[in-house]
């Protein structure tokens, strides 16, 4: 267990790094309860919700869960104001590395509100200890204005876009998005449009996998499959990693494709590999293991 504030600090972001990669609330949750320091949870608090501030909006919706599932568990209404209030107090400091601290942490603060973690009475008695030219005001009148507003719990409740999905929602609307394509029009422009609003860029080797195996399945569907992958290469929808990951997945399991496909699903991956690559929008792989 942290014997000082600066060693619970430390062991804070490495458990919310941790956190970020695993999406393990019950371990977090284990780990505080060993410090054994309730005075210190308000730091943990306010820890998490910086961490995720020049992150992306899987990070911030995996912190807004993180306080929800907690409390009051294993922080206590108390606690988690306290650490908002901190928030608050810094955010004067904060807006120097993150220029759009006002708006985000209005978004976090109404957030908290609406999934109960913090009374809407706090608004009011947190004023009580900031600066009345503080940007801390600002981002509790700001947020009063997204809870006042029309439908203003239901889209702070999906205030950071549905930013973390499971595994298998995310392959679920992938597959949606590539059936559309291949029954529809052939609107590449549109696929991108709506893996846009899905927000799971983090996912996309799952949906060229997903694409190359619906290739696999039907013949016809390769020419339109690889017109997509190299237009959403094109409009920087999939990166170069995330497409490359995508083949290699495949890559690696070839073997039981073919078996699910057919043997043509070597032929067609070759094919595919040796397109994406003349064109440009695949990567050169990997060399096989």
């Amino acid at each position: 267990m942290p014997r000082t504030v600066g060693a619970f600090k430390a062991e804070g972001i490495s458990i919310i790094r941790e956190y970020f990669d695993s999406s393990d609330v019950g371990e977090v949750g284990r780990r505080l309860q060993e410090f054994q320091a309730p005075g210190l949870m308000q730091v943990f608090v306010k820890q998490a919700v910086v961490a995720s501030l020049d992150r992306k909006d899987r990070e911030r919706e995996l912190v807004s869960q993180l306080l929800s599932q907690l409390h009051p568990s294993v922080l206590s209404s108390d606690q988690v104001a306290a650490g908002f209030t901190r928030l608050l107090a810094a955010a004067d400091d904060l807006v120097l590395d993150c220029p759009d601290v006002v708006h985000l942490l209005g978004l976090f603060l109404g957030r908290a509100i609406v999934d109960e973690v913090l009374p809407p009475a706090f608004l009011t008695q947190v004023l009580k200890s900031l600066h009345s030219q503080s940007l801390g005001v600002a981002i509790v009148r700001t947020c009063g204005g997204l809870l006042s507003a029309r439908h203003g719990a239901e889209r702070l409740s999906n205030a950071w876009h549905g930013g973390v999905l499971s595994m298998e929602q995310v392959r679920s609307q992938f597959v949606d998005v590539l059936k559309e394509f291949s029954a529809g029009a052939h609107d590449a422009s549109e696929a991108a449009r709506c893996l846009t609003e899905i927000s799971a860029h983090y996912y996309h080797h799952q949906l060229v996998k997903s694409a190359i195996e619906l290739a696999f399945e039907n013949e016809k569907a390769e020419a339109d499959i690889i017109e997509l992958l190299g237009a959403l290469s094109a409009a920087n929808v999939i990166t170069d990693t995330q497409m490359a990951k995508g083949f290699q997945r495949v890559r690696s399991v070839l073997g039981d494709e073919a078996l699910d496909y057919g043997p043509r699903a070597r032929d067609v991956f070759s094919r595919m590999v040796q397109t994406g690559t003349k064109m440009g929008w695949l990567p050169d792989l990997d060399p096989e293991s």
